[in-house]
């Protein structure tokens, strides 16, 4: 049977994702020092991703794009398939793409980080098993490889064993 959080107040957890090279697929285990004999989940509350690559520079053609975001599996090959919206395995992502209006000196002002706020859902936010996780990021007609760092905020849930398995088995992924 689920238990309430023991947390009283919120953790933190950071996973640093550098392209293995330009426009390239790249994943990054974090390590959470926590078994799945543990039967815990984590509580995302808040995802905040923080771009160390500066975009102007990366950024230089129309439809230039990075791909940032966290998922349970590290076998899909493609930004498309890995950040679709209906692969269960993706908890979240961010797409930015370059998009020209009018004349190319045209600017405007971005601002980090991107913040996704989940704590309005059901339960305070979105449950995922603590072990795997990855970072991830693809860019896409970009000039160098890219650097991001997706920091969260969490809370431990424990679990029974049922409802841990139940939970490891919808974020699943079953490929051929």
């Amino acid at each position: 049977m689920a238990g309430r959080s023991e947390d009283e107040f919120s953790n933190v957890a950071c996973i640093t994702v550098t392209e293995s090279a330009a426009n390239t697929l790249t994943y990054k285990k974090l390590e959470a020092g926590i078994s799945i004999t543990d039967k815990v989940a984590w509580l995302i509350s808040r995802i905040e991703y923080h771009t160390l690559t500066s975009l102007a520079g990366a950024f230089n053609a129309d439809g230039a794009q990075l791909h940032v975001g966290m998922s349970v599996y590290n076998g899909l090959t493609t930004q498309q398939s890995v950040g679709s919206i209906a692969d269960p395995s993706m908890i979240d992502r961010v797409w930015l793409e370059e998009v020209y209006f009018g004349a190319a000196a045209s600017g405007f002002l971005f601002q980090r980080p991107l913040i996704h706020d989940f704590s309005d859902l059901p339960g305070g936010g979105i449950i995922v098993p603590p072990t795997p996780i990855y970072g991830w990021a693809q860019g896409n007609a970009l000039t160098v490889a890219t650097d991001t760092v997706i920091r969260f905020h969490y809370t431990l849930l424990k679990l029974g064993t049922e409802q841990y398995w139940q939970l490891v088995e919808a974020r699943r992924v079953i490929a051929s």
